[in-house]
């Protein structure tokens, strides 16, 4: 499958994830790419007094990486810098219909339950969460 995850501080300057950390990686297939992911068009579901529930607040996605190099993994937290916790990007992410679309976002730090697991020299399910999705 041919993915397309991009990532940089304007909409004019993304790159795609999978070249992130290269000066260091020689080799391609030590370069990740998020293969799970959610796209949920709202961050709020509300349930109303008549029972129905309705959506609010802003769209959010989820890149989930299986497995991610440590030098890669540094160079995509490099956008939020050092002691912040979230910053603000711009993406270009998979939706639902398998299509993809640029957004500017604010991006978290992954916090203890996303951190993954650190094996064979690598990081594993990691997840980056990209709140506040605005059209870019």
């Amino acid at each position: 499958m041919n993915y397309s995850y991009e990532i940089g501080t304007t909409s004019g300057n993304r790159v795609n994830v999978k070249t992130l950390g290269s000066e260091t990686l020689t080799h391609a297939w030590d370069r990740a790419e998020p293969y799970g992911m959610t796209y949920n068009q709202f961050t709020v579901f509300r349930q109303s007094a008549s029972g129905k529930e309705y959506g609010d607040g802003f769209p959010a996605t989820t890149w989930k990486f299986d497995w991610i190099h440590p030098a890669q993994l540094d160079a995509l937290l490099n956008y939020i810098g050092d002691g912040n916790q979230s910053a603000t990007v711009h993406i270009k992410t998979r939706l639902v219909d398998g299509t993809y679309d640029t957004f500017e976002a604010v991006m978290h730090r992954p916090r203890n339950e996303e951190e993954g697991e650190y094996s064979s020299g690598r990081w594993h399910d990691v997840l980056i969460r990209f709140t506040c999705l605005v059209a870019d």
